[in-house]
């Protein structure tokens, strides 16, 4: 499994810089893509849609730390997958009581959880790709 982890410390910026990079990556073949519903995400999102892709499942998955803006993110991720016509599947955890019962930080709980998601549902719906967005202080 091939993971574009595109970090950037502006989202124009990567528009501008990265748009290339994924040119490697054929329109034609099945993609998962992490979108949080921030920024960073959601420009992957659109420019990846923007280039033709239409055989993409965007994966979200909640931590369930935020209460109804968590789910608020959900909501917001579902309609930019129907905008996009393209597969969704969500995912989510308790991480804070993830967290507590591994005795670790609630960061490296979430993205054990929100990785080993997106990897359960690359295997799922065989995505050898899986596109991720990020800024610098991820």
């Amino acid at each position: 499994m091939i993971a574009l982890n595109v970090g950037c410390g502006d989202t124009v910026n990567w528009i501008q810089t990265k748009t290339n990079l994924l040119r490697r990556f054929p329109p034609g073949a099945r993609y998962l893509i992490g979108v949080s519903g921030g920024r960073d995400s959601v420009v992957l999102l659109d420019a990846i849609a923007d280039l033709d892709y239409r055989k993409l499942i965007v994966c979200h998955f909640d931590h369930q730390l935020r209460g109804r803006s968590s789910q608020a993110d959900a909501r917001f991720v579902e309609k930019l997958a129907a905008k996009y016509d393209v597969d969704l599947e969500i995912g989510s955890a308790d991480v804070r009581a993830v967290a507590n019962y591994r005795k670790m930080s609630i960061e490296t709980a979430a993205r054990e959880a929100r990785y080993s998601f997106f990897a359960k549902m690359a295997k799922q719906r065989r995505c050898q790709t899986i596109f991720l967005a990020h800024h610098a202080d991820d």
